[in-house]
């Protein structure tokens, strides 16, 4: 399973448990504790959405209990025009992490 862009949204959605579209359906259904079928998320959203306390909290959530692998954000123009952390990593990135 790919999750890429992870929102700040979806995010807080998955960790709290809710289902409530296909994304977040599958997700809450994608429980392999034996890491038979691995998980990966590549995060995407504005700076201050990733610098906020509460993502690192849900970030480690993820990759501690959930055993997901986080392909990092990067730091380059974002969608809301300032230049910060935040951005999705980039495709070659993403596939050579798979």
């Amino acid at each position: 399973l790919l999750l890429a862009p992870l929102s700040a949204n979806t995010l807080a959605k998955i960790i709290a448990g809710l289902a409530d579209n296909l994304v977040t359906s599958v997700c809450r259904a994608w429980y392999y504790p034996n890491g038979e079928k691995r998980a990966f998320f590549a995060p995407a959203m504005n700076t201050e959405m990733w610098n906020h306390p509460l993502t690192g909290e849900q970030v480690t959530r993820l990759m501690r209990i959930h055993g997901w692998v986080m392909i990092p954000p990067v730091e380059k123009m974002l969608m809301c025009g300032e230049y910060g952390m935040g951005a999705m990593a980039e495709l070659s990135t993403i596939v050579e992490s798979l």
